[in-house]
């Protein structure tokens, strides 16, 4: 899939215009409810878009550096379980307090 975003093929185009972009267009709404709620800044959402994708499937991109690194199987289930529960955690199971990232000052 990585190489195919990369090169493109008529088989990408297939994919993206039935699977990932009616993907991507839910994750709009998603991602409009969460900003509305304040559980997410109002950011890019073609930034948050990418970064939720890369953040999901890195790991199984970088398998082998994160075998050599840390020496865990990032395919095996319970692994892949953890990562993903890394990611609900930090991305949709908290609240952004918009105080909370200015410094408290002298």
């Amino acid at each position: 899939m990585v190489q195919q975003s990369i090169h493109g093929s008529e088989r990408f185009r297939w994919m993206v215009r039935d699977f990932i972009a009616p993907q991507h267009r839910a994750g709009s709404r998603q991602l409009g409810n969460l900003i509305a709620q304040g559980i997410w800044p109002d950011v890019n959402e073609i930034s948050v878009t990418d970064i939720l994708v890369a953040a999901a499937r890195m790991p199984f991109v970088l398998s082998q550096e994160i075998r050599e690194i840390y020496g865990v199987e990032p395919t095996e289930a319970e692994w892949v379980e953890r990562h993903a529960d890394a990611i609900i955690s930090l991305f949709f199971e908290h609240h952004v307090e918009p105080d909370a990232a200015t410094p408290e000052g002298p």
